[in-house]
């Protein structure tokens, strides 16, 4: 009889065992795939996002390809590249932009609205995108991301009455990526 008791105790003992490993496995998937839920949503916002600020770019720099057209008669002009940067500079404080600049074909910067700023090295990364903006007119950049700030950029070609043409490099923050990123890191 006490053999029984013993066999039934450990029948008893073994099935909890088996109750808390499931309880917890099932705990483990909804977990994982609650997580996998969420990142998948959070980069879907994150894609939302990108896709709106690269919209709000293009259209910026082509407004302000339009104001510097309708101000400037020849990009080169030694009159002209002084007046330039005051105007890049009121466009980029009214656009709240973080700079707007110009560049010639070999991606020199010429006319910036923040002529103290260092310089912009990053520019040759988006080569392929400055390509893609001198053949089909504009082109936004990827992300970059400079000591945790993030910033995307959009190239739009600017022409003047004498046929001269520069690439507009409007550049805006996109700060909402820091928080996408906090809440990618909040799922491992």
């Amino acid at each position: 009889m006490a053999e029984t008791q013993t066999l039934q105790f450990q029948k008893m003992l073994l099935r909890r065992k088996l109750i808390v490993a499931g309880v917890v496995v099932l705990i483990f998937v909804f977990l994982l795939l609650r997580n996998i839920a969420s990142y998948a949503f959070v980069r879907q916002i994150g894609e939302q996002l990108e896709s709106s600020l690269d919209a709000r770019l293009e259209t910026s720099a082509g407004l302000i390809t339009n104001v510097i057209n309708g101000a400037v008669n020849n990009l080169y002009d030694p009159i002209d590249l002084q007046l330039l940067p005051f105007t890049l500079a009121r466009v980029r404080n009214s656009s709240d932009l973080e700079a707007v600049y110009l560049i010639d074909r070999d991606m020199n910067v010429f006319v910036d609205s923040d002529p103290d700023r260092p310089s912009r090295g990053y520019i040759l990364k988006d080569s392929l995108d400055i390509r893609a903006a001198w053949n089909k007119g504009s082109a936004t950049s990827s992300i970059h991301t400079f000591s945790g700030a993030h910033f995307k950029n959009a190239y739009a070609v600017l022409e003047d009455f004498s046929g001269n043409s520069a690439l507009l490099v409007v550049e805006a923050n996109a700060g909402f990526f820091s928080i996408l990123n906090f809440y990618y890191k909040s799922l491992y």
